[in-house]
């Protein structure tokens, strides 16, 4: 059974030990901005607790970038 937290920018999923952590922002290439950075925070700080996860997985949603830059 997955485990999942709902975050804005960020889908976050945990599965057999490992987190898989995707950024959802495909129409702007996935570009970080404060909120974004939250979400990954929150992801990564809930990974790093769970000691039934072993690795993390960071993707980023959508077929053109995986992290475009700063969205300022």
């Amino acid at each position: 059974m997955a485990d999942v937290l709902a975050l804005a920018n960020v889908l976050y999923e945990k599965k057999n030990g490992v987190a898989y952590v995707t950024l959802n922002r495909p129409k702007v290439l996935n570009a970080l901005n404060t909120p974004t950075w939250r979400d990954l925070k929150a992801a990564f700080e809930d990974a790093k607790a769970d000691v039934a996860v072993h690795g993390a997985i960071l993707t980023g949603s959508g077929d053109k970038a995986f992290i475009a830059g700063a969205d300022i």
